[in-house]
């Protein structure tokens, strides 16, 4: 936390981040295991985008997960959609 200290004094990062960042690294993400699952999909997105992955395939989501989504938050068009593009999106 040290290391961001001086960032969180400049500004360049949000202290609501950081707190977000310290509840993740003290495990409070694998409470539930849908929203790790969501949460480690964007950021496996980001990383592969930000390496100039062509095609980005999520294996974080697999199918259980995907049905306890669609389960949870319903079946939606908009659910899908979001569904699909956390599993595999074209670059």
């Amino acid at each position: 936390m040290r290391r961001y200290a001086g960032a969180l004094q400049a500004g360049t990062i949000k202290e609501e981040n950081l707190d977000i960042a310290a509840q993740v690294a003290a495990g409070k993400l694998d409470a539930n295991r849908l929203v790790s699952a969501l949460v480690r999909a964007f950021f496996d997105k980001t990383n592969r985008i930000e390496r100039g992955c062509k095609e980005r395939v999520n294996k974080a989501m697999n199918p259980e997960l995907a049905l306890e989504f669609l389960h949870t938050v319903g079946r939606g068009r908009e659910t899908r959609q979001m569904l699909q593009c956390l599993r595999r999106s074209q670059g």
